[in-house]
């Protein structure tokens, strides 16, 4: 059900958006109205850099990503109007990693058969708050949704001064 595969960073990018619900919808086990964003046949997770959290994992076009606190390890539990909100991070086909990246990339089956990006069994998510790359609106949603730092944690915390994470 899962698979990994673990990558040496290749290279880098900009920072940009993954997103997820804050908890709502999480158990539903249904796939209706649920949104993807998937990838072409090779599929690049780099690091981008944001002046509030720092380096975080980016797509291939710069969005950001975030992980769930609500998933469990190597799978998703973000359907129907949560992926609404927080669309998976899908691929067809190979993964890399940027140059940057130490986390381990790989991939979980979500229930409509498509394989959803996982950094250290943690899987991926966009956000539609965010309107582009650098954006991080989605950033302690419901204080369940966060930035992933290159090594696949967390980022709860600004790099700037007063945060509220």
């Amino acid at each position: 059900m899962y698979r990994r595969l673990l990558l040496t960073a290749l290279g880098t990018g900009a920072a940009a958006a993954v997103a997820g619900c804050t908890g709502g919808d999480a158990g539903d086990e249904t796939n209706q109205g649920e949104e993807t964003r998937e990838a072409d046949a090779t599929y690049t997770v780099a690091v981008g850099s944001t002046d509030d959290y720092g380096p975080v994992l980016v797509d291939a076009d710069g969005s950001s990503l975030y992980v769930f606190d609500e998933d469990t390890a190597g799978e998703s539990s973000c359907y129907e109007g949560c992926a609404g909100t927080w669309p998976p991070l899908t691929v067809d086909e190979d993964l890399s990693a940027g140059p940057d990246v130490t986390a381990e990339l790989g991939t979980t089956d979500r229930d409509d058969g498509s394989a959803q990006v996982t950094a250290d069994e943690r899987p991926l998510y966009y956000y539609d708050g965010d309107d582009g790359p650098g954006d991080t609106a989605g950033q302690g949603v419901g204080d369940v949704w966060w930035l992933v730092a290159p090594d696949g944690s967390k980022i709860r915390e600004s790099t700037t001064e007063g945060s509220l994470y």
